[in-house]
């Protein structure tokens, strides 16, 4: 069996080279300073982490979607807060819960 091409994660994902001087910092802002060429690198570096063709992760699109659906989660949770002030809480089915024994 032939060996699988491998490369260490980390390193990568913290290359001077594509993420600048301060790549060991956490600074998302980053992205948006990034611009053509630069930003191109920088997402083409970051697919790195699922892989590509027959190698590529099979759970990419569930976790994409998993993503997706934490933004609509908070985005709800944040307007059913400010709708319902300090009126009552809810159990995300719409059903008061306030005076509720649990």
């Amino acid at each position: 069996m032939a060996d699988l091409p491998r490369y260490c994660v980390w390193g990568v994902h913290h290359n001077m080279e594509i993420f600048a001087s301060d790549a060991d910092v956490f600074r998302p802002e980053r992205w948006f300073e990034a611009q053509g060429e630069q930003l191109q690198k920088m997402d083409n570096n970051m697919k790195l982490i699922f892989g590509y063709g027959r190698f590529e992760c099979l759970g990419k699109n569930v976790a994409f979607m998993e993503l997706n659906k934490v933004f609509v989660e908070v985005c709800q949770s944040f307007l059913r807060s400010r709708l319902l002030g300090k009126q009552g809480n809810t159990t995300g089915t719409g059903v008061e819960t306030e005076g509720c024994s649990q």
